[in-house]
């Protein structure tokens, strides 16, 4: 089925820091804006809604110390690993998980997740298959790959 659907307007992001950034986190933010290809805009004192607001923003990437959170309408968004400390837990404790039991992991496996998210999948079965296997993750957003990636390192 087609529609003649108008294509969504690109989302409006810039990168900016916290509110009195180190010097570290200013040069973060400046690289992390080049490797983007969003701006970089100066806190300057402003709320991150206020910034939003004045700069015609749809949300914000706010290096932060050491790292960075995804700032959408008030709500933000930092990586971390989910569910999978506990579905690792209780593997270790000789319970199933779904995925592994469906996709029958193993060493050496390896395998293609094409729906990353904050890439819980992923870690659980990157545990499974271990150092002589792979997981390679896809993601639709570049966003959220971007922070999953560098939330994982």
């Amino acid at each position: 089925m087609q529609t003649n659907r108008e294509p969504e307007p690109p989302l409006a992001f810039a990168v900016t820091t916290s509110a009195r950034p180190s010097p570290r986190e200013l040069a973060s933010a400046h690289c992390l804006a080049g490797e983007t290809g969003y701006r970089y805009v100066p806190r300057t004192h402003r709320s991150l809604s206020g910034m939003a607001a004045d700069e015609r923003l749809t949300g914000l990437i706010v290096v932060e110390r050491g790292n960075f959170s995804l700032w959408v309408a008030g709500r933000c968004l930092r990586y971390h690993p989910n569910m999978a400390k506990l579905r690792l837990l209780a593997l270790e404790q000789g319970k199933h998980d779904i995925l592994v039991n469906a996709l029958q992991l193993k060493l050496g496996d390896r395998v293609l997740d094409c729906t990353c998210g904050l890439g819980a999948d992923a870690i659980v079965a990157a545990c499974k298959v271990g150092a002589t296997g792979r997981v390679r993750t896809l993601e639709a957003s570049p966003l959220l790959a971007l922070l999953v990636e560098r939330g994982m390192a």
